[in-house]
């Protein structure tokens, strides 16, 4: 029973760190292409269509695309 109830807690921190990293990489990702996360935007702000994501159909490859663009 003691086994069990650790890997629950071992299971649950990783399962913590997995979402930790995840949502910081997504903001840093967001940032960095400009596009916005989701939800409400900010008080003021309107959201514009920015056409399709730039990976859809292919993921990008080095050689086709070397900066996240709406190009690639």
């Amino acid at each position: 029973m003691k086994l069990i109830l650790m890997f629950g807690g071992i299971g649950k921190g990783e399962r913590n760190r997995i979402k930790m990293r995840v949502r910081t990489t997504m903001a840093v990702q967001a940032k960095i292409e400009g596009r916005f996360l989701g939800g409400r935007p900010p008080y003021g702000r309107r959201l514009a269509d920015l056409g399709p994501h730039p990976t859809q159909g292919r993921p990008p490859t080095a050689s086709v695309c070397t900066a996240w663009s709406r190009t690639c």
